[in-house]
């Protein structure tokens, strides 16, 4: 899936400084974005409007974090953040892959039940046999666990740390639903952010290589697509039929598409390299989890309240960055690259937002009103070690 809008129309921006229309000093009158949308689809879970708040809003993201800013709010949390890894594979009927203007993303299906899911229901018979999306337990007043509501990757990073900007960013995003958690956090969507960096040794990230490959067959069918649209329009052009528009429902015809000489052999080729992809790594069945120890792969992080990082810029963001990146190999970056920023859809228009290879915001100045802090080992330690040191001192109490 696509979402995009025609440089100029409704939801359009972009990422060039240059530009006194579009650019991200210029967002304040850019409405009826992809963000703006899909928070509308959400808008019986959260309490916000979602005017523009781009150039008014004193809590904007993203920004630098380091160990030597000034920290204007204080460390609450008193266990680390608890993830369940869930039962969605990546073509589970609820998951969906997206290549939108400015990032990757994996969507999921809000549950049922919706996004929060309360102690009482989580033991109980039904939900331990139905399949669950990844979802996790944040401590100080988030009331149990948060299901995802989706996973995005962003190049490069958007955050910056001690000034440094990374390859790449990897957002996890917690829609939380409760009232409660709401007026005590003052904000009600949590965001695990990931930063993404070159691992040392070039070796790939096998767990994203399964979400790489999925955005690649997306890429690929739309690719087919718009091969199959321009070669139909040749046709129509040799026969002397001006009015392409006025035969939309033979564009649309999926059956006349796959007869066009050519397009069958796209298509096993495409399924050959979606076969020989999911080879290339582990467990091609095993559900697939934006807490993989290969993406996250650190209990700490800098906190504060933040924004949407892109029009609307609305500013009910908790961002949770970690302190550790995660790491991927250069053909895997430019794999991504190539998927963002070269991505057309099946009317074979350009997606992309980027400029210079860039869908980055610029990091936005520290305000107060961020409350920026940071959670270390001297705020909690990990359960595991809870348990061992509970079991070595005898003292069923001990904590941190």
């Amino acid at each position: 899936l696509t979402a995009g809008a025609p440089k100029g129309g409704v939801g359009y921006f972009n990422y060039d400084l240059s530009d006194s229309s579009y650019g991200p000093l210029h967002w304040g009158n850019v409405q009826g974005t992809c963000e703006f949308d899909r928070w509308s689809e959400l808008e019986k879970y959260h309490y916000h409007d979602l005017s523009n708040e781009c150039s008014t809003s004193t809590k904007q993201g993203p920004i630098d974090v380091c160990d030597t800013h000034e920290f204007s709010g204080t460390c609450a949390e008193y266990h680390q953040i608890r993830p369940v890894h869930g039962d969605y594979n990546l073509d589970n009927e609820h998951v969906t892959m997206e290549i939108l203007p400015s990032r990757l993303r994996i969507k999921y299906d809000t549950r049922s039940n919706g996004p929060l899911m309360n102690k009482a229901e989580m033991y109980t018979t039904e939900f331990k046999e139905t399949p669950q999306p990844p979802h996790a337990d944040f401590a100080h007043y988030w009331n149990w666990h948060i299901q995802v509501n989706h996973v995005d990757i962003k190049i490069p990073s958007e955050h910056t740390k001690c000034g440094k900007r990374f390859v790449g960013e990897l957002t996890i995003w917690h829609l939380h639903p409760d009232p409660v958690a709401f007026y005590r956090e003052g904000q009600d969507t949590l965001v695990m952010s990931i930063l993404i960096d070159i691992h040392p040794q070039g070796l790939p990230n096998l767990h994203l290589q399964k979400a790489i490959d999925r955005w690649k067959a997306v890429f690929d069918e739309n690719a087919m697509h718009c091969e199959s649209r321009r070669k139909l329009e040749e046709l129509y052009r040799s026969h002397q039929i001006v009015d392409i528009s006025a035969h939309s429902d033979f564009f649309n015809n999926n059956q006349i598409i796959d007869d066009i000489d050519g397009n069958e052999e796209n298509r096993e080729d495409t399924q050959h390299n979606e076969r020989r992809n999911a080879e290339k790594v582990e467990g091609k069945n095993e559900g697939w989890s934006p807490y993989h120890k290969d993406i996250l792969n650190s209990l700490y992080f800098y906190a504060y309240h933040g924004s949407l990082t892109e029009p609307p810029c609305s500013d009910f963001i908790a961002w949770r960055v970690m302190d550790e990146p995660m790491y991927i190999s250069r053909s895997q970056l430019e794999e991504l690259k190539q998927i963002l920023f070269n991505h057309k859809d099946q009317n074979c228009d350009q997606t992309t937002f980027q400029f210079d290879e860039s869908v980055a915001r610029p990091v936005q100045d520290l305000h107060e009103d961020h409350q920026l802090y940071q959670c270390t080992r001297e705020n909690y330690v990990s359960d595991k070690e809870k348990v061992y040191m509970r079991e070595l001192t005898g003292d069923p109490h001990w904590c941190c």
